[in-house]
């Protein structure tokens, strides 16, 4: 371990002797390589869930490019913001929070009013992705809360290449997680290090729950999943976030290192050298999705230059690289958009990576605890009074029984897709009903049963 951090040490003094630099995100220069050189086979693991998921989206999107289209079924994940502050510039006010936290559900549902910069070919793939954020409004105790914990640490800098999860930890300082299985958690605190300044800005734990994932990873990363971020480029128009920082001055780092948190990579797939520019345009080192164009290296250097094309070879079909993506290290007044591919990955790692963490709604009405509720709450109580509907087997292969009490009278039973498409009814005859399901593809489905008195009800179903 000590080889690992004296390399990354040098490569980061490197980096700076050659000029003042801000690395926008960890991810891939030094948090991926600390956990494959930590627990081997991190990244093989990492390739597994994200190929899973992209089966997973192109089975279960409404299409392979959505465009502007809102999708039926909307996930909102509650967040926590732990404010950890050594100094009062720290310890950031709460309507910057609330800015930040509408920022990201702004951005992930494509109503930014800056979508109108985006270039027309690029138009026919960016995607709302169906994901909003709200802050908390129940702690894990059940008590009121408005979603903000505040810690005041003697700690002066989280920075540290060797010392990134400390701020996640009471005992050295930071703040302990809320349930990482049903909070978003966010870290806000100083990222500077020691000497170099406002050097990284945020960084991000990828899901971890993947065939054959390493178990010492599963007990040791579970109480520090989440997203880190420096306090001067949290929240839009920080008024901290200048000189060097005004690339970052929108509140666009929390979305970069959200779509790193749901599984998204570099567009330029970290291909080329971070640290002098280098451009390398092998395709194997892309970020896996068609529909951003294959690019050599990030776009930090370039700023929002719209005629950079990294990896042309003089086509005149040849796509220029997609600065205006959220997941580039261009400046973020020209980050406007995700992709298609982008956001059904994302929509199925809600699914299958982060599972259960989000409130879902299919149109306008509430999943909680595995049932719909019109107008519940907006926050996960695992203690609501369960439906009276039940379904059995449930993950099920081939056949299901739906059935609920006497007094009441079925008129329909539908199945939905998680996205919203209708892809199997019955016509109820008594209150206990099978359905085949055999012909549907494995994942994640909605039934709705709709009663003869106007109520519906909804349970949603694991095909295997």
């Amino acid at each position: 371990m000590e080889r690992f951090w004296t390399l990354v040490l040098m490569i980061s003094l490197a980096q700076f002797s050659t000029g003042q630099y801000v690395t926008k995100c960890y991810q891939d220069h030094v948090l991926n390589n600390y956990f494959e050189y930590s627990y081997p086979g991190f990244q093989e693991a990492r390739k597994k869930l994200f190929l899973k998921a992209l089966d997973y989206a192109s089975h279960h999107s409404v299409g392979q490019h959505a465009k502007q289209q809102s999708p039926d079924t909307i996930y909102r994940f509650p967040v926590v913001v732990h404010i950890v502050y050594n100094e009062a510039a720290e310890n950031l006010d709460e309507q910057l929070i609330q800015d930040q936290i509408d920022v990201l559900t702004r951005d992930f549902r494509r109503k930014n009013a800056d979508t109108s910069d985006l270039r027309s070919i690029f138009l026919p793939v960016a995607a709302d992705a169906g994901i909003e954020f709200f802050l908390a409004d129940i702690d894990p105790n059940g008590n009121p809360t408005n979603g903000i914990t505040r810690t005041n640490t003697s700690v002066t800098s989280f920075g540290s290449i060797t010392s990134l999860d400390l701020v996640k930890d009471s005992t050295t300082g930071g703040k302990n997680a809320w349930p990482t299985d049903e909070y978003l958690n966010i870290w806000v605190c100083d990222l500077s290090i020691p000497l170099l300044g406002d050097a990284a800005l945020g960084f991000a734990y990828p899901p971890i729950e993947a065939p054959n994932w390493p178990s010492e990873l599963q007990n040791t990363q579970e109480q520090y999943e989440g997203i880190v971020i420096h306090y001067k480029v949290f929240g839009p128009n920080n008024p901290l976030a200048t000189g060097l920082l005004s690339i970052a001055d929108q509140g666009r780092t929390p979305v970069h290192e959200m779509g790193h948190y749901l599984g998204l990579r570099h567009i330029w797939g970290d291909a080329g050298n971070p640290l002098f520019g280098g451009v390398d345009c092998d395709p194997s080192l892309d970020d896996g999705f068609d529909d951003t164009p294959n690019a050599g290296n990030n776009s930090q250097a370039t700023g929002c230059d719209k005629t950079k094309n990294s990896c042309g070879d003089g086509d005149p079909n040849d796509l220029p690289d997609m600065i205006e993506n959220y997941m580039d290290y261009s400046t973020e007044s020209c980050q406007v958009t995700f992709t298609s591919q982008q956001a059904g990955l994302m929509r199925a790692m809600v699914v299958i990576g982060r599972t259960g963490m989000a409130d879902v709604y299919v149109n306008d009405v509430r999943i909680i605890d595995g049932k719909f509720r019109e107008n519940g709450p907006s926050t996960n109580l695992h203690a609501l009074e369960a439906g009276k509907s039940t379904i059995y087997p449930n993950p099920s292969a081939d056949e299901i029984t739906i059935t609920w009490p006497s007094d009441v009278k079925g008129r329909d039973i539908s199945i939905y897709s998680v996205d919203g498409i209708h892809v199997a009814s019955n016509i109820p005859q008594t209150k206990i009903n099978t359905m085949d399901i055999s012909s549907l593809l494995p994942g994640h489905y909605i039934v709705q049963i709709e009663f003869t008195n106007g109520i519906k009800e909804f349970i949603p179903l694991i095909k295997q």
